[in-house]
């Protein structure tokens, strides 16, 4: 996740968004992910649809099948609507297209912390885990 926020100008956001969200791990593929995520309670999860293993979209799927996370935001190189389609038929909270946006990262992540404030009886700090696999850029 730090890579991500590196590689894009929205790190300076990631700075700046007092405390609302933290990074609670990263996965480099799917299985990670789903390991990590049967582990520890995770809010957010920050995925790109092509990934090793399992990919992104399968990924999604077994997060809303077993309901480990609740918000779920898909990154891809792919601005084709089907693959956007998919994603939010089976639960994307967003579909990010690479290359990145800064204003649309920012945007998503306010409106998945509006979310997730709305759907939780504490006011989190959002724990996040990552798998931006590919090139962000």
């Amino acid at each position: 996740t730090e890579k991500f926020f590196e590689e894009t100008e929205a790190y300076a956001y990631w700075e700046e968004c007092d405390g609302k969200f933290r990074i609670s791990g990263e996965a480099s593929n799917g299985l990670e992910a789903l390991e990590l995520l049967r582990k520890q309670k995770i809010d957010l999860v920050l995925t790109d649809i092509r990934m090793p293993m399992v990919d992104g979209i399968s990924l999604l799927k077994q997060i809303k099948q077993e309901k480990l996370c609740s918000c779920v935001i898909l990154l891809s190189e792919y601005a084709e609507f089907s693959y956007a389609r998919e994603g939010i038929l089976n639960g994307a909270f967003d579909y990010i297209v690479k290359p990145i946006d800064n204003a649309k990262v920012e945007d998503s992540f306010e409106r998945a912390y509006t979310f997730l404030c709305s759907i939780s009886e504490t006011v989190p700090p959002v724990y996040i885990i990552s798998m931006p696999w590919q090139n962000i850029s």
